[in-house]
């Protein structure tokens, strides 16, 4: 069995809340399409591929994006979640920097490299201090990130069938 180095990351639970995990860092390679992309979303740091590309490509089967959708309200501007949203498009991990969705775009072979590097870096943190930060960065929203996602799949308008796209 390979042995597994700590990183110091512990999990912090603020007074009577649920538990703050250490920040998740993400190499997106490729593409990251529809489902795919809430993943890429999720991230709190996302290393990207010059030529990789992220796409929420809901809007052109007719079907809303409840998750992207979720993940992008919760960490970025209305403009920037309309952007990915509406257009239904391809953006490439420059791109993604430019609209602050990736921390950094790299050249395609060094995405995973990259994305290991800044955890090396992060975990090199006092124990506690990115999870605290988390915690802290979570305050500021009205409501918890778990309401997001039940606002954003409870829509009220009528469910919409997917349907092959020609």
């Amino acid at each position: 069995m390979p042995s597994r180095r700590r990183t110091g990351c512990r999990v912090s639970r603020p007074s009577g809340g649920p538990p703050t995990r250490p920040p998740v860092v993400a190499a997106l390679e490729r593409y990251a399409i529809n489902g795919g992309a809430a993943l890429a979303l999720a991230a709190d740091l996302l290393v990207a591929g010059e030529t990789a590309f992220l796409q929420v490509g809901e809007v052109k089967q007719g079907m809303a994006a409840p998750y992207n959708m979720a993940w992008l309200r919760l960490r970025h501007s209305e403009s920037t979640a309309a952007q990915l949203t509406l257009t239904g498009r391809r953006f490439p991990g420059s791109e993604l920097t430019s609209l602050g969705i990736a921390y950094e775009a790299v050249s395609d072979d060094h995405v995973v490299t990259a994305a290991r590097e800044l955890v090396e870096e992060l975990a090199a943190y006092p124990d506690g201090a990115l999870a605290r930060l988390k915690t802290l960065l979570r305050a500021y929203h009205d409501i918890p990130a778990a309401d997001w996602f039940d606002r954003a799949t409870r829509h009220p308008g009528p469910r919409v069938k997917p349907r092959a796209v020609v």
